[in-house]
């Protein structure tokens, strides 16, 4: 064998958009489990459109036993068969059983991998009684330095922000007014009708499907 010959292993592995779902998803609020990819929402709609850009994966989703208050959605549950590359994926997010961010993988993230992750743990509200919006994506209990990194790519790509504290041992990222304005404006197109709720307006004249 030669340096860049191509194998064909018979196993599933992402294309480019493909890879941007699985991107957004694992920093969103997704789970790599026993060499599958898994997660729960209550937007069904949003769960089916990543099953859709994930065919190649075999995905499949059910509906979810009960719900914790009565007035809620239920939520739909999702989940790949297992694949070689998945576990692999899983190696590169969880070295030692706790989620990190692995560099070499999270630069690849474009605006349709950050409008994955928005739409899983992002939201928006008025920059102190004005009317500009200011966004903010949530990161769970990833370290202060993984989020700085997330936060390092996003301002690279000029959409202001930076790491914010909100509870002892949890951070988000927070936009600036004009670097929500600047991320709304690239990721918008991406968002379906049934998440436009996390956008200041409805307006649906810039959405492609996918």
């Amino acid at each position: 064998l030669r340096q860049g010959v191509l194998i064909a292993t018979g196993t599933p592995a992402p294309g480019p958009r493909a890879m941007q779902v699985i991107l957004g998803t694992v920093l969103g609020d997704a789970s790599l489990v026993r060499r599958k990819l898994m997660m729960a929402q209550t937007c069904h709609e949003l769960v089916e459109l990543k099953a859709s850009v994930l065919s190649a994966f075999n995905p499949k989703t059910v509906m979810a036993n009960g719900v914790s208050k009565p007035q809620h959605r239920p939520p739909k549950t999702f989940y790949t068969k297992p694949t070689p590359y998945l576990d692999w994926l899983r190696e590169q997010f969880y070295p030692e059983g706790v989620k990190r961010v692995p560099r070499h993988l999270i630069g690849a993230l474009d605006d349709f991998g950050i409008a994955v992750w928005y739409m899983d743990d992002g939201s928006c509200r008025p920059y102190r009684g004005t009317s500009r919006p200011v966004a903010e994506i949530s990161t769970g209990v990833l370290p202060e330095e993984d989020v700085q990194a997330l936060v390092d790519i996003l301002n690279a790509k000029g959409y202001g922000c930076g790491v914010r504290k909100h509870w002892p041992h949890y951070h988000k990222v927070q936009f600036t007014t004009d670097g929500t304005e600047r991320l709304l404006k690239s990721i918008s197109k991406y968002i379906p009708p049934s998440m436009r709720y996390k956008l200041p307006t409805h307006n649906l004249d810039d959405f492609e499907p996918i």
